[in-house]
């Protein structure tokens, strides 16, 4: 292992690799790369296009947190946006939003840049980079529709299932994509069922919830046999496994007389954390993970998986209350607490009261 004096001596190209080179070897820790952190930082004028995406892609994989390298990354990429290649889109992409780091301007650029090289990406690319869009709950329409359409055509050829639900869950996620497109995926997903596994299913049932109440027009392109398919595929993969953060939720909503049952499931499948399920009023208590944030402003957002999923229970006619957790570490006293949840009740669920 490199000494910290030592990383000092290395060229840009070293350190990408080095970090690399650790994080696909399953050997980072967090002393190696809070030294190669710093080190980065000084060196990052020096960085190349691949060196870059390199980079996001390391400490992404590593599960290495550094929001203020990923700002800096941000801000040395975009003046290289032409010489990135369309693995190091895909790669930078995928890394963002897989850190939980949100730049609006870099994420705008990129869509920017990246569109006229589409027709260089391979499947891979195209998921990953629709992905991170998604993810980080980026609205970037016009590169949405055409990785959507420039996956149907690789798909044309030799489809990579995992790719293609990705692509499709990423269009839900979107839901501003034409729906002469929704409905080629559509056939495209009942032409290759068989070579879908288990493991994609749940993206493509979030994709046929969508169809379903987005683009009702569409119901019939994929068979009933199909759907059920892709609901048993998803429940059985339902894990509850409540915070503590919930149970205490519960527990003061209870103490106000919003009387409710504790991790709801919709006869679609879908997870309510605590839910009226009479009037369709659910509160929804949301941690870390349902969000992305943004270094430069401290602001959060949610992430795509969960806004789609609101959507999609709205569309089912739900209303939808959320308790983020970045809002609940700013309550001191349980009595601020109550306050906090007595204006957070649906108005629309006083019967359940």
């Amino acid at each position: 292992t490199a000494s910290s004096s030592r990383l000092g001596e290395f060229t840009s190209q070293a350190l990408a690799n080095t970090m690399w080179a650790f994080a696909s070897t399953g050997a980072a820790t967090p002393e190696r790369f809070k030294a190669l952190t710093a080190a980065t930082m000084r060196r990052l004028d020096e960085f190349g296009a691949q060196a870059l995406a390199n980079t996001s892609w390391s400490f992404a994989t590593a599960g290495i947190k550094a929001p203020r390298l990923f700002e800096s990354i941000a801000d040395h990429a975009v003046p290289k946006l032409e010489r990135f290649c369309a693995q190091d889109f895909g790669n930078t992409m995928w890394a963002f939003a897989m850190s939980g780091v949100v730049l609006p301007t870099f994420f705008d650029a990129v869509a920017v840049a990246a569109l006229p090289k589409l027709p260089e990406f391979n499947q891979q690319n195209l998921a990953n980079t629709a992905w991170g869009f998604a993810t980080a709950g980026v609205a970037a329409p016009r590169l949405i529709h055409a990785i959507a359409l420039a996956t149907l055509d690789a798909s044309d050829v030799d489809m990579d299932p995992q790719d293609f639900a990705t692509v499709a869950w990423a269009v839900a996620c979107a839901g501003t994509v034409h729906a002469d497109v929704v409905a080629s995926i559509c056939d495209r997903v009942v032409e290759a069922f068989q070579v879908f596994g288990d493991i994609h299913h749940s993206q493509l049932y979030f994709f046929w919830l969508f169809v379903r109440l987005e683009h009702p027009t569409l119901r019939a392109r994929i068979p009933p046999r199909y759907r059920d398919i892709l609901r048993r595929s998803f429940t059985r993969h339902i894990e509850v496994r409540p915070s503590q953060f919930q149970r205490d939720v519960s527990d003061l909503l209870d103490r106000l007389g919003w009387a409710h049952d504790f991790e709801h499931v919709t006869p679609e499948g879908l997870a309510l954390d605590l839910a009226h399920p009479t009037s369709k009023t659910a509160v929804e208590v949301d941690g870390p993970s349902h969000y992305v944030r943004d270094p430069r402003t401290g602001q959060y957002r949610e992430k795509g998986a969960t806004s789609l999923k609101t959507r999609l229970l709205q569309g089912l006619g739900w209303t939808i209350t959320r308790v983020p957790f970045f809002d609940w570490e700013t309550l001191d006293t349980e009595d601020d607490q109550l306050r906090y949840l007595r204006g957070k009740i649906p108005s629309s669920s006083a019967a359940a009261r």
